[in-house]
């Protein structure tokens, strides 16, 4: 049996990280949340990291800790939420030095968003991404779709 990891990279109000490591996350002037939005939505039970804290290398060596943990345990995918509104750089990095060590670790983008983006998750080094399949029904949509992945600049 293969595990797939859901890593979406937030937090509990209430989790240990918040205590021990305020800056990782994002506030707002008066010292209150800056919840991720996706309107109407406002995501009031997690606390969105911030990926330009000062202590970004502390942050980057903890959410990589994670990732080893799960891979020791068994986990061959990670179904990553959202990474494009997280820092490509981030990715870049993280999925670069997990390949150094496991090459057969599969990096799957959840990202609705724009094809030219899709592409940059690409290139950082997500293997897999599932977002414009869901919005291509007819056959001509799909072919058009695949011609662009496989014979397009996209392609590398």
């Amino acid at each position: 049996m293969e595990i797939a990891i859901d890593f979406a990279i937030q937090c509990s109000p209430d989790h240990p990280y918040v205590k021990e490591h305020p800056q990782w996350f994002k506030w707002r002037p008066d010292g209150t949340v800056q919840y991720a939005e996706n309107p109407p939505k406002k995501y009031q039970d997690v606390l969105p990291v911030n990926f330009e804290t000062e202590d970004w290398e502390n942050l980057w060596k903890e959410l990589k800790s994670i990732v080893d943990y799960w891979i020791d345990k068994g986990g061959k995918i990670f179904r990553v939420d959202n990474p494009h509104t997280k820092s490509f750089i981030f990715w870049e990095w993280l999925i670069g030095e997990i390949n150094k060590e496991h090459d057969d670790i599969i990096f799957l983008a959840e990202a609705f968003t724009r094809p030219r983006v899709m592409e940059k998750l690409g290139k950082v080094g997500f293997n897999q991404s599932y977002s414009y399949f869901t919005w291509r029904n007819s056959k001509e949509e799909f072919e058009e779709y695949l011609t662009q992945l496989t014979k397009s600049e996209m392609r590398e």
